[in-house]
C-alpha cells in the first residue's frame, strides 16, 4: 500500500459509519499529550505545534474498527493538517484534516481484543505569516465493523480503492492523475500500471487519423512561432490550421499531444475549432509531453480545424512566461 501526498487527492472513500453503534471518547478526558504546543482547549485538544495525544482505548473484540475524528484544522499555502493514527506504536492511519469548520474524517483499521494505546500524531505544523498550519480536535468515535468488507485499499489515506463486482472489479479514483503537471510521465504510467496489475487488457483502438502538428499551417505573420522536425513551439497566442475530413458523422474523442509552461499555476488552453466554430477547450496541464482530451460532435464533410492557444502570459517579475509545444493531433470515434 502506497503513502498517498496528500494534495494529490480530492477525496477519500470509507464504509458509511453507523453512529449508533459507534462509542464517543471526548479528546481531553484521559488523554496523556506530547509536545510543546500542545494542550486542552475549548473542551478540546489543540495542537499549535507537532506533537501526539495518548488513549488507553478497550478494543472488546478482534476485527476491523472504524476510527472518526471530530476535527478542524487551518493551512498553510493551501495544505491543511495531517494526522497520524497509531495503536500501540504502529502507523495504522493517516488524516488530512481539510476543513476549517468541525467535520469527522475516518479511516479504517485492525484491532486486536484488549486494551491498546490509542495515539493521534500531527506531524506537518508549519507557520508563514499570516498562515499558521494548527489542529483542534473535540472527539473522536469508535464503531466495530460488522461482516466482511470486500474493499482493497491501494492507497494510504483510501483514495484508490478496488471492490469486486461480478467477473471484474469496480476501481474507484480520487488522485488527481489528470493534473500531472511536472509529473506528466507518472501520470501516463499510472492506469496503465494500475490496471495492468489488476489483469486488465488493453486494444488500441483501429480507427485512429492523426494530424502532425509541424504540417499545419500557422496563422499569417504569427509571431513567436516555430516549428521543429517534429512538432510546433507557440509563445504567443495565434492558431495553426489544417484541412480535414470527416468520412462519418458522430461523436468523436480527440487527443491533443502537448506540453505547456505554467504562469501562476496555470497552464496554455487550446481552443479546438471546427470551421471557425469553437468545439472544446483544454487545458495542457504538463510540463512535460502528455495527452489532453476534448470529445465533441463532428458532422459528415470537409472542414478547416483549428488548434487556437487563448491564454499567452508573461511576468518578468516572477519570470514566468505561459508558452505551449504541440506534437500532433488524434481523432478516434468515441465509446
Amino acid at each position: 500500500m502506497g503513502l498517498l501526498a496528500m494534495d494529490m487527492a480530492e477525496a477519500t472513500f470509507m464504509p458509511e459509519l453507523t453512529l449508533a453503534s459507534a462509542k464517543k471518547f471526548e479528546a481531553e478526558v484521559n488523554a496523556r499529550l506530547e509536545g510543546q504546543g500542545v494542550g486542552v482547549q475549548d473542551e478540546g485538544i489543540f495542537f499549535w505545534t507537532n506533537g501526539r495525544a495518548h488513549w488507553q482505548v478497550n478494543f472488546p473484540k478482534t476485527g476491523k474498527y472504524y476510527f472518526a475524528l471530530m476535527a478542524t484544522g487551518t493551512p498553510v499555502e493551501g495544505v491543511y493538517p495531517i494526522v497520524e493514527i497509531h495503536l500501540d506504536g504502529e502507523r495504522v492511519g493517516v488524516l488530512h484534516i481539510s476543513s476549517e469548520k468541525p467535520n469527522l474524517f475516518g479511516h479504517l483499521f485492525h484491532a486486536k481484543a484488549g486494551k491498546r494505546r490509542l495515539t493521534i500524531a500531527f506531524i506537518n505544523d508549519a507557520w508563514r505569516p499570516p498562515e499558521d498550519r494548527n489542529l483542534w480536535v473535540d472527539y473522536f468515535l469508535l464503531a466495530p465493523m460488522e461482516g466482511e468488507i470486500a474493499v482493497d485499499m491501494l492507497t494510504l489515506p483510501p483514495a484508490l480503492v478496488s471492490m469486486p463486482i461480478g467477473e471484474g472489479r469496480l476501481i474507484l479514483n480520487a488522485i488527481r492523475w489528470d493534473e500531472a503537471g511536472r509529473n506528466g510521465k507518472k501520470a501516463q504510467r499510472f492506469f496503465a500500471t494500475l490496471l495492468t496489475a489488476l489483469g486488465a487488457k488493453f486494444q488500441r483502438p483501429a480507427e485512429v487519423s492523426v494530424i502532425e502538428a509541424e504540417l499545419m499551417s500557422p496563422q499569417p505573420n504569427l509571431q513567436w512561432f516555430r516549428r521543429e522536425t517534429d512538432h510546433i513551439y507557440m509563445g504567443t497566442n495565434g492558431y495553426v490550421e489544417a484541412k480535414v475530413k470527416i468520412v462519418k458523422g458522430g461523436r468523436y474523442r480527440i487527443g491533443i499531444w502537448a506540453k505547456g509552461t505554467a504562469m501562476k499555476g496555470v497552464y496554455p488552453v487550446l481552443a479546438l475549432e471546427i470551421d471557425g466554430k469553437e468545439i472544446g477547450r483544454v487545458e495542457c496541464r504538463s510540463d512535460e509531453w502528455s495527452i489532453h482530451f476534448v470529445t465533441a460532435e463532428l458532422p459528415q464533410g470537409d472542414y478547416t480545424f483549428r488548434l487556437r492557444f487563448v491564454n499567452d502570459a508573461y511576468d518578468p517579475i516572477a519570470g514566468e512566461d505561459r508558452n505551449l509545444w504541440v506534437d500532433k493531433i488524434e481523432f478516434e470515434p468515441a465509446q
